[in-house]
């Protein structure tokens, strides 16, 4: 019965030291580039090319009824409340954002 308190006493402080010995830092940092190269770099909006499976956000100025979200599906079309089907896949957002305004320019005056 001794043994038994003994071996609990040592289990929590030698257990403490293992997880706590994978907070201890054993090597260099990682190098990260300069703020200024992040920067500078262009924002990926303008050149993102919609791909099947996207989730895109779509809103419609005064009409919240027509705004939604909606996922691109696998043969690259989108649907949408007054348009059934538009393709997606291969447009930049404001590519498909022109798309979309004049299919809606239709219904909306």
């Amino acid at each position: 019965m001794r043994f038994l308190s003994v071996g609990r006493a040592l289990i929590a402080p030698v257990l403490a030291a293992v997880l706590l010995s994978g907070c201890v830092g054993g090597g260099s940092r990682p190098e990260l580039p300069a703020a200024s190269a992040v920067a500078g770099r262009e924002t990926p909006s303008e050149e993102y090319i919609i791909g099947p499976m996207d989730q895109l956000s779509i809103f419609v100025w005064r009409n919240p009824e027509l705004s939604s979200k909606v996922q691109v599906r696998p043969d690259g079309r989108i649907t949408t409340p007054l348009i059934s089907d538009m393709p997606a896949v291969g447009k930049t957002p404001a590519m498909l954002a022109d798309d979309l305004k004049y299919a809606l320019g239709e219904y909306i005056k």
